[in-house]
């Protein structure tokens, strides 16, 4: 019996699973996953796909919105919900900090947003790891208003560092008013854990202990299908906070917290969302978001995933697009080169009263370009991969 459960569970979720692990049946646990739609089709980041959702009220006005990172150039999308609470219905998108440099992750690779009021001054922030190595705090300075993302730190300082951080959730993990980051470590691909960093200065001015393996039923929690994206939630509404991870492969668990807040103590893996078939339209890479979707009591997930690549062929208005955002780069990039020979020539002047004025506009000039550039190359992208999100609602 004990060999039967482990060899099912590790169908369902391949996490650290021994013989006391337990599972729980997707098909029993939720209804059929649904794609979520804009203008009543999938929604699809396409290009590097790995979508990841996050489900926030981002314009203050009492109804919930779809936050969707993505892996291209490190962006974010904003879809504002024209529809309401109970039926979200969306149109568009809009990138955060209108697709500016200050509103992507380092290295332009991989989005994965978490909204929480970090520093607890009433303004929701952002937060999503830079794969390569980072965590990075997009705060909300003023309503609506949002400061360049920055490397969260060690106490002596540095930004911290853990490798290939899929995934990182802001949580106060051990109940001392201050929020402390779980965060997602893929060392290799077999070989791969959740970090816990504790927070040893302020919510205003964190500074963040040196990472500690999280156990799980007294052992190292270890993930060997890569990408551990982990999100925090009480899902069995016992009062505790427990530990729900995203996995490469598609699959979702949970490690239910049977110690306290004070004190956590994580059982071991029980699957929620079993792996996707070959055949199955959903794909690999799970991104997970914990919210009560339909407002019935009961916790869902929002599952972002990354699909089969595909051949990107352009149709006519997008063709239109492309020609559209060439011409607005190569405007932009020429007034860049105005700009940038009349700050050499006042450089070369001493013209230091007007210098410092063109370097701002010089700075300006380049992100304008950057900017730019970047929508351009989203329509040269031809091999592309899907990205949709999964709604998963519970029964």
């Amino acid at each position: 019996m004990i060999q039967r459960s482990a060899r099912f569970l590790a169908v369902l979720f391949v996490l650290a699973l021994d013989s006391h692990a337990t599972a729980v049946q997707s098909q029993e646990l939720f209804a059929e996953p649904i794609a979520i739609e804009v203008n009543d089709q999938p929604l699809d980041v396409e290009l590097g796909g790995n979508a990841a959702p996050w489900v926030h009220d981002f314009d203050g006005d009492g109804v919930r919105d779809l936050l969707v990172g993505e892996e291209f150039d490190g962006r974010l999308r904003i879809y504002r919900n024209r529809g309401s609470n109970v039926k979200p219905k969306f149109s568009g998108f809009e990138l955060f900090q209108q697709g500016a440099e200050q509103g992507k992750v380092p290295d332009k690779h991989g989005f994965c947003p978490q909204v929480v009021d970090f520093d607890q001054d009433g303004l929701a922030d952002i937060i999503s790891p830079a794969w390569y190595a980072s965590v990075h705090w997009f705060r909300q300075s003023t309503k609506g208003v949002f400061e360049e993302g920055r490397p969260f730190v060690y106490q002596n300082g540095m930004p911290i560092r853990v490798q290939w951080t899929y995934g990182a959730a802001a949580v106060d993990w051990n109940a001392d008013g201050k929020l402390d980051l779980i965060v997602g470590q893929q060392e290799s691909f077999d070989n791969c854990s959740i970090l816990l960093l504790t927070n040893e200065g302020t919510n205003h001015a964190p500074q963040f202990s040196q990472p500690t393996p999280v156990l799980s039923d007294g052992k190292l929690i270890r993930i060997p299908d890569g990408q551990p994206t982990p999100t925090i939630a009480d899902w069995d509404a016992d009062g505790r906070l427990d530990l729900i991870v995203g996995v490469g492969n598609g699959s979702v668990g949970w490690f239910r917290n049977i110690g306290t807040n004070q004190t956590p103590k994580l059982s071991a893996a029980a699957g929620l969302v079993a792996a996707p078939k070959a055949d199955e339209t959903r794909g690999i890479s799970a991104k997970v978001c914990v919210v009560d979707w339909n407002l019935d009591g009961k916790l869902d997930l929002l599952v972002g995933d990354r699909g089969k690549q595909f051949d990107k062929q352009l149709d006519q208005v997008e063709t239109l697009a492309m020609e559209q955002a060439r011409q607005r780069h190569e405007s932009e990039l020429a007034n860049w080169g105005r700009v940038f020979r009349s700050f050499s020539t006042l450089a070369k002047q001493g013209e230091s009263s007007k210098l410092d004025a063109e370097r701002r506009e010089l700075i300006n000039a380049n992100n304008r370009q950057k900017k730019l550039l970047g929508e351009l190359q989203a329509y040269q992208v031809k091999k592309q991969y899907h990205g949709r999100i999964w709604l998963f609602v519970r029964r």
